[in-house]
């Protein structure tokens, strides 16, 4: 099984992918909206939900723990292919 994103240069297919649990200084984080401060437990159940929505896809998880010192970085990315 595995995910495919598509983007401009086409398709891509991915059996493995990683995800990094948000830190909670996140919501201390830049923002250009006015939306108000977020909310840490909803970041978390829904941070959670899609972790599961991945494993249905049938791709293999690993899940980085979550970084105080770098709380923006939610996204883990790797071009290696």
């Amino acid at each position: 099984m595995y995910v495919r994103i598509s983007n401009i240069e086409g398709e891509i297919k991915y059996k493995h992918v990683i995800v990094k649990t948000l830190g909670g200084r996140y919501v201390n984080g830049l923002t250009t909206s006015d939306l108000g401060k977020p909310d840490y437990e909803r970041l978390l159940e829904k941070h959670a939900a899609y972790v599961e929505a991945l494993k249905k896809c049938g791709v293999s998880v690993t899940h980085l723990p979550a970084s105080e010192e770098f709380p923006d970085s939610t996204f883990v990315e790797d071009t290696a292919n």
